[in-house]
Parts: structure tokens; C-alpha cells; sequence
């Protein structure tokens, strides 16, 4: 580590463990979740281990770019407080050293955290997530039908057909279905089938072109003239294998997506920001000008959040050292709860025009700085250190000014009055 005092050194080798465990931590929770979406799609769609291998993987950049700087706060967090909790901060200052000692390499490590947060954000994720898109198709095409019918419901989501099935039993390896009542109806030639059959199976071809084959067993079709009912015939089979085509939403997953807003790399949103002015229809001008620019400073605003989570950590760290060592989690959780809600807030308001897109984009970032400056300025200040208690005390102070302004009882007066006292 070239470059680096050995006080350096020594607090970035402090503050690596505790984040590679926050960052192990974040990433087990979301990816729990992610997992449990991810299979309960796979089993009602009865995806095979290729495919849910693949959405599984993909999931994982988006939360990346979540739990790196939640990882990042909660590990110099835990870092600084134990420095301070262990008194060689007090140490520190006894030699003359001020907050900068620990600002240096808890900054070297959140710069070099936005980097990689950046990369993922700007380069990985687009492609992530356009590479879900397509592979929503590659779903829809490759999913059974047959997982989607209910007994004793009637289907119509294929093009002139109509499904009916009495009983889906459990345990049936084959996919069988007993008490099958199909309906078809073709409109060129005017022509009506009604077949019932005692079991049928309905499975996609294996071209993946979305077209379904349905298989009768023990059936009867009846056949009829639309202009001429009297006009009809009984057929009977033992087996029938027949074609149905893809309806007219699957047919839609067969040709490629268009990128969106979020599937597109860094190039293709610049070129966007560059050819949205253009726009002749002034409402989607404004609306693909305010998307382009506020996407673009999200994919910068959010890496760099890592950067100022690790230098806010130094004045939040030393005061909570003496609430044990629980109380970085719940620091960093809280902390990261206040900056995700104003990020999305000021989000939402920028998207709708409300505030400029890279005010929304900003907002939770530049809440940070004065904090973090207030904070390291009170480090100066003997037993200084920047603590979530002025929060708590400002919140007190309101609810006593609500509660002086309308008290509804002599009760709540005259406790008023002792608080006053």
C-alpha cells in the first residue's frame, strides 16, 4: 500500500473485515428474498435449472449496487467504534491528531468502493436488466400453459379456443389432465369443434417458437357448419395430437425488446440525453429529456454514496461507541433508511418535473454533507462526536409545541405545566 502512513494502514485492515461481513450480510437478506421470488416462478412456471440459474444471476448486480454502500457504513461503523470504544481514538487526540487521521483511509476505501459501485452501476446493471427483459420471453415461450389452468375454470387465452378442465390431479409426472372440454373455432371457414376428451396434456414445442401441442386421449369431437347447424359430424379417437398457435401475447416476446431507459449502457444514454431535445411532441420531449438526465445522475449519484457514507462514519462511530457494539447495525440501518427515502422521493419528484432531474438525484447525497461537516467539526470539541440525539431532541421539542397548542384535558395541562417547571 504504497503511499500510506501505518496509521493508515492500520485503520483500513480495521475497517476491511467488518465490511466484507455487512457486505456478505445485505447480500444474503436481499438475495433471500430475490430467491424465493425466483422460485416461486420457476415452480408455477415450471422452468427448467438452466433458466432459473440465469434469473438468479441476473438478479444480482441490482442488489450490489444496494448492499455496497450499506455494507461500507456498517463496516466503519464498526470500525471506528471500536477505535473509539477501545480509546485509541482518545489516543489520537492525545497526540494531536484531528478527525483527518481516520477521514484519510475510511475516504481511500469508500473512493475506491464508488468506483466499483460506479462500474456495476453504469456498466453491468443496463445490461443486466436488459438481458431480464429478453429472458422474460425466453420464459413465456418455454412455460407450460397447463400450469396456468384451473379445474373447473374456463380458459380463453389462446386464440379461438376455449379450455375446460374437470380435475388436475396431484403427483401426474406426465402433465396429464383428466375431464378435458375443448372448444375451437375457425373463423375463415366457419366452422365450429367442440371435442371432449376423458385426459389431454398441453406442453410448448420444443422449437421454442411458443406454439402449443395438445394431446387427447379417449375423446369425441363434434364438428358443425356455424351458417348451417344441422349440418354435423361425431368423430371418435383413441389419441389425437393436434397444433395450437401462440396466442397474440406470446407471439409479442418473440421479437427482441427495445431498450429502455434503464436497459441502456452509458453511450446509448448519453446519445439519448443528445437526441431528446428533438422530440416534435412536446409532452414525450419532456418526458424522455427528464428520464434520460435523471437516469444518468442516479448511475452517479448512488456509487458516490459510498464515498460519503465511509467519511460520515468517523463522527457517527465515535459517539456511538459507548452504545455498545449493536448499535453500528442500527445506526447504519437507520442512516441508510433516511438516504434510500429521500433518494426516492426526490426521485419521484423529479421525475414528475417538480424539481430539476439532477436535484432529485442528488438530494439524499448533499443531505449528507452538511452532517457530515457538523459532525467532524463537534469531534473537535472535547467528548464531541455527531449522534442520531439532536434527531430525537428536535422531534421532542415539536411534539411539546403540538401538545402546548391543543391540550385536551386538565390532565395533560397541568403535566404540561410540571414539564415547564
Amino acid at each position: 500500500m504504497l503511499g500510506f502512513r501505518r496509521i493508515d494502514r492500520y485503520v483500513i485492515r480495521e475497517v476491511l473485515g467488518p465490511i466484507m461481513l455487512g457486505f456478505t450480510l445485505f447480500t444474503f437478506v436481499l438475495l433471500s428474498n430475490a430467491f424465493f421470488l425466483v422460485a416461486q416462478q420457476t415452480i408455477s412456471k415450471n422452468l427448467g435449472w438452466d433458466l432459473t440459474f440465469r434469473i438468479f444471476a441476473l438478479e444480482l448486480p441490482r442488489i450490489l449496487i444496494l448492499t455496497l454502500p450499506m455494507a461500507v457504513l456498517l463496516g466503519s461503523l464498526i470500525a471506528v467504534g471500536r477505535l473509539s470504544a477501545d480509546h485509541e481514538w482518545v489516543a489520537l487526540q492525545g497526540a494531536g491528531r484531528g478527525p483527518s487521521v481516520l477521514i484519510r483511509p475510511l475516504g481511500t476505501v469508500g473512493f475506491l468502493a464508488t468506483v466499483l459501485c460506479m462500474v456495476l452501476y453504469l456498466e453491468v446493471a443496463p445490461r443486466t436488466n436488459f438481458a431480464q427483459r429478453q429472458m422474460r420471453g425466453e420464459i413465456v415461450l418455454a412455460s407450460n400453459t397447463a400450469s396456468d389452468l384451473t379445474p373447473r375454470t374456463f380458459y380463453s387465452q389462446l386464440d379461438d379456443v376455449v379450455l375446460f378442465i374437470e380435475d388436475i390431479r396431484p403427483g401426474q409426472v406426465d402433465g396429464r389432465l383428466e375431464g378435458v372440454f375443448v372448444h375451437y373455432t375457425d373463423r375463415l371457414e366457419r366452422r365450429e369443434e367442440l371435442i371432449l376428451a376423458r385426459q389431454g396434456r398441453i406442453r410448448p414445442r420444443s422449437d421454442g417458437s411458443g406454439d402449443l401441442r395438445v394431446d387427447l386421449w379417449d375423446a369425441a369431437a363434434y364438428q358443425l357448419d356455424t351458417d348451417d347447424p344441422e349440418d354435423y359430424t361425431i368423430q371418435r379417437f383413441e389419441h389425437q395430437s393436434r397444433t395450437q398457435p401462440a396466442p397474440a401475447f406470446v407471439r409479442a416476446f418473440q421479437q427482441p425488446p427495445n431498450p429502455g431507459i434503464y436497459d441502456m449502457t452509458t453511450t446509448e444514454l448519453l446519445e439519448e440525453i443528445r437526441v431528446a431535445p428533438s422530440e416534435r411532441d412536446a409532452t414525450i420531449r419532456a418526458i424522455r429529456v427528464r428520464a434520460a438526465v435523471l437516469e444518468f445522475h442516479m448511475r452517479l449519484a448512488l456509487p458516490t454514496a459510498c464515498l460519503l457514507f465511509a467519511m460520515l462514519a468517523v463522527p457517527l462511530g465515535v459517539r456511538q461507541a459507548r452504545s455498545g457494539k449493536g448499535a453500528g447495525f442500527a445506526v447504519s440501518i437507520g442512516v441508510f433508511l433516511v438516504y434510500y427515502v429521500v433518494f426516492m422521493s426526490t426521485r419521484n419528484l423529479a421525475y414528475d418535473g417538480r424539481i430539476p432531474p439532477a436535484l432529485g438525484a442528488w438530494s439524499a447525497n448533499l443531505l449528507l454533507i452538511p452532517w457530515f461537516l457538523y459532525g467532524t467539526l463537534s469531534l473537535r470539541r472535547p467528548g464531541g462526536g455527531l449522534g442520531l440525539s439532536p434527531v430525537f431532541r428536535l422531534l421532542s421539542t415539536i411534539g411539546r409545541g403540538l401538545r402546548r397548542l391543543a391540550p385536551t384535558t386538565r390532565v395533560e395541562a397541568r403535566e404540561i405545566e410540571d414539564e415547564e417547571r
